[in-house]
């Protein structure tokens, strides 16, 4: 399969707020879009049942950049699993790492000091390059994955999905990527029980309408397993995009969507973060909470001018921002 592209990765988090604020306030990232979804129409991550969102982030516009998207369940009792089959995503940013001093993070060395490791609230683990944020390149550079054996990687990721292999190294690592100047996936051999995360954390990969059919094709005739096959998705708004979910030897799930149907859809929000404050409100109603801001939420979003009564709610000027976002209180110094 050709003509592919490294879209984003998806992590499934408990603590939404907190996740968020790191993504935007330590990584730098900007938020893209936001979308609830509660219709059944929407194909969940496997195992929830509930109300869910996605939160979009990225360095740049979709086209150029890769992207990280956040996956929210609204049922506090959902049972995640991060296993170790992600091991980390390299960031050159020197930003990232002042930011990071800033809110008083820890930051572990690791080789010598060639990577600076910082992790989200979730567990989440980015390596960090202390050099300038590339102006012509996506400061995303790869992702770390384990695998149990690197010629499972070679034979699903070359063989089956078109992958091109970057770098193999026997019984140690495999560096494979679906464009020349995209992100890399690096997979490093483990011993130990490889567990994939659950919950839809995955990677979402775009390619033409023909190469997923026959992709689909060729994975029924040899067998392969397709955890969701080639079906059209409603994702937001009315927007459908043809989508397939397969797993590689190991379990890693590629989610492989149809690029004509994700250009669609893939636009910029300027209201994003604007829909996604209204979304934290609807979540305390739907927790039975008081859906009047806390001081917590407060310190996060610094909007403070909600209206109380709901109807209002809805209308074209339900809320306003007052001032710029604010780190969360868990990134806030001496507290």
């Amino acid at each position: 399969m050709t003509d592919a592209k490294g879209l984003h990765w998806n992590f499934f988090v408990k603590d939404r707020i907190a996740e968020i604020g790191f993504y935007r306030d330590i990584l730098g990232m900007k938020i893209l879009r936001h979308h609830e979804y509660v219709e059944k129409g929407a194909h969940p991550p496997v195992g929830v049942k509930a109300m869910w969102s996605t939160t979009l982030f990225s360095y740049g516009d979709e086209y150029r950049n890769f992207s990280i998207q956040i996956l929210f369940s609204y049922d506090p009792d959902l049972k995640f699993i991060k296993g170790n089959g992600y091991t980390g995503m390299t960031i050159q940013s020197s930003a990232v790492l002042s930011r990071a001093r800033s809110a008083d993070l820890p930051i572990l060395e690791i080789k010598e000091g060639v990577y600076k490791v910082v992790t989200s609230p979730c567990g989440y683990r980015f390596f960090i390059i202390d050099k300038p944020e590339p102006t012509q390149a996506d400061p995303i550079l790869k992702v770390h994955l384990m695998c149990s054996d690197e010629m499972n990687v070679l034979m699903f990721w070359h063989c089956v999905l078109g992958a091109k292999v970057n770098s193999h190294y026997f019984n140690h690592s495999t560096v494979v990527s679906f464009q020349d100047h995209g992100v890399k996936f690096k997979f490093r051999c483990t011993d130990k029980p490889l567990i994939v995360p659950s919950h839809g954390c995955r990677l979402t990969v775009s390619t033409t309408i023909d190469k997923l059919r026959e992709l689909e094709k060729f994975m029924v005739e040899e067998n392969l397993e397709i955890a969701f096959p080639l079906t059209p998705l409603n994702v937001a708004e009315g927007n459908h995009v043809l989508t397939m979910i397969v797993e590689d030897f190991d379990g890693h799930e590629i989610a492989l969507v149809d690029e004509i149907d994700y250009d669609r859809q893939a636009i910029v929000d300027d209201k994003a973060e604007q829909v996604m404050v209204m979304a934290m409100r609807k979540e305390k109603i739907y927790r039975g909470e008081n859906p009047v801001v806390d001081e917590k939420d407060a310190r996060f979003f610094n909007f403070l001018d909600i209206f109380d009564d709901h109807e209002k709610c809805r209308g074209r000027n339900s809320f306003r921002i007052l001032g710029p976002l604010v780190l969360p209180a868990y990134l806030m110094k001496n507290t």
